[in-house]
């Protein structure tokens, strides 16, 4: 009886350990990931930066929301990292796109929405 008590007691822990040992590695692989998706984003806007005349400063507010991502992801807060890249990719993809159609509805409110 003491025997099936101790292999059960063995079989618990080695499965709490490998059960741990997932949940950790599935953490790090996402840190991992959110971080090389920070500094692919901060490349490209360090290799193609914004230029939109009427929001000059918008390159260093996304540069700001990477910063800061990078920061929260140093201190092990994955959600807000990802709040903040998320945040700064939504401005980086807008902002690609007014810069794509910008020829297009340059002084025209018509134009602007029929786009």
């Amino acid at each position: 009886m003491k025997n099936l008590w101790l292999t059960r007691f063995i079989a618990l822990c080695v499965a709490a350990f490998l059960l741990t040992a997932n949940v950790t590695a599935s953490a790090q692989d996402a840190a991992a990931q959110t971080r090389a998706e920070i500094q692919r984003l901060q490349q490209l806007l360090k290799d193609k930066p914004i230029a939109i005349p009427d929001i000059p400063d918008l390159n260093s507010e996304i540069e700001g929301d990477l910063t800061g991502a990078a920061s929260a992801l140093a201190a092990g807060r994955l959600y807000l990292s990802l709040e903040g890249l998320g945040r700064a990719e939504d401005h980086m993809h807008g902002a690609r796109m007014l810069e794509a159609k910008a020829d297009v509805i340059k002084d025209s409110l018509p134009a602007f929405e029929s786009e």
